[in-house]
């Protein structure tokens, strides 16, 4: 009787643990004024007197500005 337990009781323990799950960090760049900007976002940046439009993104676990093209959309 106590082998056909022990198993069983081994199973009842396994599933009744609650996995952890990590809650990924919230990640963002921020804008010339201090903003956060979401990951994936276009912003107009302002770097030794020249503009360009920029996308926030993450590279090596790093936010990062990348340059989409020249200039900035004004309206």
């Amino acid at each position: 009787m106590q082998r056909t337990f022990t198993p069983l009781l081994c199973l009842v323990f396994a599933l009744s643990a609650t996995p952890v799950i990590a809650k990924e960090p919230s990640c963002y760049c921020r804008d010339g004024q201090g903003q956060p900007v979401a990951l994936g976002e276009l912003r107009c940046l302002t770097v030794g007197g020249r503009s360009f439009t920029a996308l926030c993104d993450m590279s090596l676990n790093t936010m990062t500005w990348r340059e989409q093209y020249e200039g900035c959309v004004s309206s």
